[in-house]
């Protein structure tokens, strides 16, 4: 199934071959119908808190707490993405990015098969704390947390990471 994977994900996990590699069902619901490659920014400080984002009602995850994260754009590379996404969400700039996880979701009862990845990636913040979000920007809020929250988004990809 590896060999259908997109190149930029099969080139991802042969050059950091400690990453975990996690497989799952798309969540009822997923709000997604296309696939994707997606980053998420797993950011600790140095007290061991992670900075987490609440987007509005109505986005796909609303309400719900989440790492900062998004689509990659056909024009950069997954690091510059996360990048990217972190610091638009809030306004903290990344200084050093390691992938630590590829999450595959797939769904395998449509034809073709639906597959799509998301690149975890482990984060240090460049300037500290975090900024207010953009008042573009689906996000309501940006905080540190010193445990997950109950009503975060994808937790379970995170717990062990903590």
């Amino acid at each position: 199934m590896r060999d259908a994977w997109p190149p930029l994900i099969r080139e991802m996990i042969r050059d950091h071959p400690e990453v975990d590699v996690v497989t799952k069902a798309f969540p009822a619901g997923f709000p997604h119908d296309a696939p994707f490659v997606a980053v998420a920014g797993w950011m600790r400080d140095e007290a061991g808190n992670v900075l987490l984002v609440r987007h509005h009602e109505g986005t796909p995850w609303g309400g719900a707490w989440a790492t900062p994260g998004g689509l990659v754009r056909e024009s950069e590379s997954p690091e510059e993405a996360v990048r990217r996404e972190v610091l638009e969400e809030t306004g903290v700039d990344v200084r050093d990015v390691s992938l630590r996880r590829v999450v595959v979701m797939e769904d395998r009862s449509q034809e073709p098969p639906r597959t799509s990845f998301t690149l975890i990636f482990a984060t240090r913040a460049g300037s500290t704390p975090p900024g207010r979000p953009q008042a573009d920007d689906a996000v309501l809020e940006a905080r540190w947390f010193r445990k997950l929250p109950e009503d975060m988004a994808f937790r379970e990809e995170y717990e062990d990471l903590l």
